[in-house]
């Protein structure tokens, strides 16, 4: 006798729900992906978020079009600093950015990322450790130099 086939449902990792916890109703956001990472994508949908598009390490998005960018992985101060510039060119004035270290980044990885995301205007910088990768949040300070701290 044959049995019916049950599929599994998608269970994103646990990884990918805990980065985007600390991000708001994404419903109306526009989300880039620099790199791939199908889970995150996956995670998005979960979510509602209606914009999501994920574009390649090389890949070049257009200047100012979307909310939030969620770079999937960045191993090297290099690697950080053009993420983190392919990204500031896609965001909005009021944009956010999320980034992921590699598996077990060195201290000086995450110090070169935090350099490289307040040179490129980032404030409100935040790190926290997820399942052996460091991830940093910041936001643009669309109010530039009319701020002062």
């Amino acid at each position: 006798m044959l049995q019916p086939y049950d599929t599994p449902s998608f269970s994103p990792s646990s990884f990918c729900v805990d980065i985007l916890d600390g991000v708001d109703d994404l419903r109306e956001k526009r989300v880039l992906i620099l790199g791939p990472d199908v889970g995150i994508m996956c995670e998005l949908i979960r979510r509602e978020c209606r914009h999501v598009m994920e574009l390649g390490q090389h890949g070049c998005p257009s200047a100012g079009t979307v909310d939030l960018v969620i770079v999937s992985s960045s191993g090297t101060p290099r690697a950080a600093a053009c993420a983190v510039e392919r990204a500031r060119r896609a965001l909005t004035l009021d944009g956010r950015i999320v980034v992921l270290t590699t598996d077990c980044p060195s201290e000086w990885l995450g110090r070169a990322i935090r350099r490289t995301l307040r040179g490129h205007g980032f404030s409100v910088v935040r790190t926290r450790q997820a399942l052996g990768r460091v991830v940093f949040t910041a936001a643009l300070n669309f109010l530039g130099s009319f701020v002062h701290a």
